[in-house]
């Protein structure tokens, strides 16, 4: 009988690493994955119908993402309202004024995008976007803010309602 083989050593630099491994049995390569690309928008065709482009939505998002990730964020904060070719009515779900914008200025891109989705010219409707900005509030002078005071403490006490019209009360600081 031989004597048994010595136990490999863990540590070692690579060339005995490689002389201890048993001979015959390569290792196993490492499996090779292509890079996820999508495929171009013009390969993904989708129904005109607002079923058609609400079933495909997410995938229609990712494609605009691989294209252009501002038009594909702006695009994943919508869901389709409605559709009447050629218009497609998007309802935004994040009341922001900051995305209302993003949208609007990426409209005319995110038009072509989805025209070569569906095959044929889209006009985008935007139904969630706020319409105008709101006004800017009033500044309170101190006489307001005291009148305002007073009125909030009238509402809450009936009896001191009586009082301050009584004695003709105002709030001093």
């Amino acid at each position: 009988g031989a004597p048994p083989a010595p136990a490999p050593r863990a540590g070692g630099t690579p060339a005995e690493r490689r002389e201890v491994a048993p001979r015959g049995e390569a290792p196993a390569p490492a499996p090779r994955t292509a890079p996820a690309t999508p495929p171009p928008a013009a390969s993904l065709r989708v129904p005109f119908t607002q079923a058609g482009l609400a079933a495909a939505w997410g995938d229609i998002v990712a494609l605009a993402r691989a294209e252009s990730p501002f038009l594909g964020e702006a695009l994943s904060l919508c869901r389709v309202a409605d559709v009447a070719p050629p218009r497609v009515g998007l309802r935004l779900e994040d009341p922001s004024p900051g995305h209302a914008m993003t949208l609007e200025a990426q409209k005319a891109r995110a038009e072509q995008f989805l025209a070569r989705v569906v095959g044929g010219a889209v006009a985008l409707a935007l139904d969630g976007a706020p319409a105008a900005e709101a006004p800017r509030p009033q500044r309170l002078s101190d006489q307001a803010l005291r009148a305002d005071r007073l009125k909030g403490l009238r509402a809450r006490d009936p009896a001191l309602d009586a009082a301050a019209d009584e004695l003709d009360l105002e709030i001093v600081d």
